[in-house]
């Protein structure tokens, strides 16, 4: 105990506030991705922007000497995310079918054309599923109904 009493003076407060102040972004994409009533999909691409955003080394932090703890921090942080997450294709997909998200902001031209890419091949695949459904023998023969598929 009495050691360490005489390490607490030396720990920076700022430093230690600034630190902690990264977690704070992950606390609001945690609790956002993982409310029970909500879907959560179409938020993912957003969601991992915002982390990235949030992680970005500013201009007075690069400056200041003081805080070479929380810029390493933040690119290791950002190497980490980028090497242990990873965007789906149905991640894009719901992103660009949500009409909040779907202008997809902050994605390159790459990434938007991708997004839209996937989309139109979805729907590709969803007419051709549904043109082999009404082409099928028993539509053929009269027995089903004249209306399609709901």
């Amino acid at each position: 105990e009495k050691g360490a009493l005489h390490i607490l003076p030396t720990i920076d407060v700022s430093t230690v506030a600034a630190i902690t102040s990264l977690f704070t972004p992950w606390k609001n994409v945690i609790e956002r991705v993982q409310a029970t009533n909500t879907p959560s999909l179409h938020i993912v691409v957003t969601s991992y922007w915002y982390l990235f955003e949030c992680l970005v080394v500013t201009k007075d932090e690069a400056a200041d000497k003081a805080a070479t703890g929380l810029i390493f921090f933040k690119r290791r942080t950002q190497q980490l995310l980028r090497a242990m997450f990873s965007l789906h294709d149905l991640h894009w997909i719901a992103a660009i079918l949500n009409p909040r998200t779907r202008m997809l902001k902050r994605a390159t031209d790459v990434e938007r054309t991708h997004a839209n890419c996937l989309v139109k091949a979805e729907i590709t695949k969803i007419i051709e599923t549904h043109q082999i459904d009404y082409n099928s023998p028993l539509l053929s023969s009269g027995n089903a109904s004249s209306s399609p598929p709901s």
